[in-house]
């Protein structure tokens, strides 16, 4: 689903929610409130959902790289969250450390020749190069693993499908997810207040049933919901 079906989804599930009552422009604050809440809702059941990595090739005596920046916007990386380097193509990863330039007791060229292999650290500037120490001394093919967790950027109306991070299997949920809040503003609007009680039992019924069903998805890193048949 695109943003727009999610968006028309989420207003039939709300007893047909019109442009009239809530416009596109209040609607995808809802929407993007609600894809954010159920990235965080997956992240913290398996941080390694959203998980991604790339590789990288030594440059001989060079200590200063580029970080590989995202060229579209459906989602930022910010910085890699993890980071692992092998000095030589016979030698095993190692992670690498994060640190900062103000934490450093001596000059970059000395942490650069002399900091140990077994103990790398790396300075992050402006999110787009990364500083080794110490330095490589040879060139070797995929030396540095960069593993980093993709982060949503805000939708808009015409978010396509696969600019959606969330995997398209759940983005009905993100449009019942919605309706709690889009409930509410329509029966303001309609002063139906009355009816928020019995409404939101009957919605809270639905989501625990939909949850239960994208949590087990979630634990067995599937993908695929062809085991629940």
């Amino acid at each position: 689903m695109n943003a727009q079906q999610i968006i028309t989804f989420a207003r039939t599930l709300s007893k047909w929610v019109t442009e009239a009552q809530i416009d596109n422009t209040e609607i995808l604050v809802v929407l993007n409130k609600a894809y954010k809440d159920f990235y965080k809702k997956i992240n913290n059941l398996d941080r390694n959902y959203f998980w991604d990595s790339w590789k990288a090739d030594t440059v001989k005596d060079q200590y200063e790289y580029s970080i590989l920046q995202p060229s579209w916007t459906i989602y930022g990386m910010f910085k890699p969250e993890k980071i692992r380097i092998k000095y030589t193509s016979t030698s095993d990863y190692v992670d690498i450390t994060f640190k900062d330039w103000d934490s450093l007791e001596n000059t970059p060229e000395f942490y650069a020749e002399n900091q140990s292999t077994e103990d790398p650290f790396a300075i992050m500037t402006d999110n787009k190069y990364i500083h080794i120490f110490p330095t490589p001394t040879e060139a070797v093919t995929d030396w540095l693993i960069f593993e980093w967790a993709k982060k949503p950027y805000d939708l808009v109306i015409w978010s396509l499908e696969w600019e959606i991070i969330i995997d398209p299997l759940y983005h009905e949920v993100i449009a019942y997810l919605m309706c709690p809040t889009l409930e509410k503003k329509r029966w303001n609007i309609d002063g139906k207040n009355d009816a928020i009680n019995e409404a939101n039992i009957e919605l809270s019924n639905a989501l625990r049933s939909m949850w239960l069903l994208t949590t087990k998805a979630v634990r067995c890193q599937t993908k695929d919901l062809s085991w629940l048949e």
